[in-house]
């Protein structure tokens, strides 16, 4: 990958121009970097995410590394597709700070693996995956010597997986990685639509917890109510009700997951009401039932300007 041309006439990159502009030592705000990830995991959309994290002008590339490595090591091939993704398409931004980043990983792993017993394994991936994504260079695993086992394992398979075979490289998360968005959305709908046809919930809790992507379950709330809306039925609203309740019910969706479901409709219900006049009252309908069934909490204000 070029190095691009620095605007600034010297070897500081984009994120370093930012601080000093930002004015002095930046000072890295943890939940900025959460935030952006979170947002990044939910909607898959990567142009959006690096516009966000240009306007952030506190957040430090190395950390913003760190962070989303750990988000990626936590999580399952789902979101960890989306966080080699996200480092790729934030490489011009933190070009720099990118191995450091990489390296306080390495650095972390004799913790992290106390909780995270794989960290090791699947930083290696990331580390591979990083380097045929030429966002970090080959010669990274050369210098990165940590006097850790744990790194060195991780180390060990990073060069491995490299020298082995490096079209595979492209899809180290699994042919299950369900790595493009759009795919995972059309999975979801296909399966949102079998369960109004069935309604066999018992399916659709297992199709849900099939796509192993915990992190994507607002949008499928989301989807769902759409769909409801989109039907135009009381009989389907009932039934995406009750599907919803459900699954909160058993744990399987969480209350965050919810309300952000409810509140991503109410963000798109203008767009929604061009092809279904009628839909913000059927969501007011569905918002206030919610409530009654304690989905929501009785302070949830779609409006909050108002």
């Amino acid at each position: 990958m070029e190095t691009p041309a620095c605007k600034t006439g010297d070897n500081k990159n984009e994120s370093e121009v930012n601080k000093e502009k930002a004015g002095g030592d930046p000072v890295t705000d943890r939940s900025t970097v959460l935030e952006i990830i979170t947002e990044f995991i939910e909607s898959g959309d990567l142009k959006d995410a690096l516009e966000d994290i240009k306007k952030r002008r506190e957040i430090d590339g190395a950390e913003f590394v760190k962070r989303t490595l750990i988000f990626g090591i936590e999580h399952k091939a789902y979101e960890r597709e989306l966080i080699s993704q996200l480092l790729s398409g934030s490489y011009t931004i933190f070009q720099n700070e990118m191995p450091n980043g990489f390296g306080v990983m390495l650095d972390r792993l004799p913790d992290l693996s106390l909780d995270v017993p794989d960290a090791p394994e699947v930083l290696g991936k990331f580390i591979a995956r990083a380097i045929f994504d030429e966002v970090l260079p080959p010669v990274f695993i050369q210098q990165a010597k940590r006097n850790n086992n744990q790194a060195h394992s991780s180390l060990s398979l990073a060069h491995e997986l490299y020298d082995k075979d490096r079209k595979i490289l492209a899809h180290i998360w699994g042919g299950g990685d369900l790595s493009s968005v759009r795919r995972l959305r059309k999975v979801v709908d296909a399966l949102l639509k079998d369960y109004l046809e069935n309604k066999e919930i018992e399916d659709a809790s297992t199709a849900i917890l099939t796509l192993s992507a915990p992190s994507y379950n607002s949008q499928v709330i989301r989807q769902a109510l759409t769909l409801a809306l989109e039907r135009n039925s009381a009989q389907a609203r009932k039934d995406i009700t009750e599907l919803i309740a459900v699954l909160h019910k058993r744990g399987q969706f969480s209350t965050y997951d919810v309300q952000h479901g409810f509140e991503l409709v109410w963000r798109k219900i203008s767009d929604i009401k061009l092809d279904v006049p009628n839909a913000e009252d059927m969501l007011n309908e569905l918002t206030a039932e919610a409530k009654k069934q304690n989905l929501l909490s009785s302070k949830f204000n779609p409006h909050p300007s108002k």
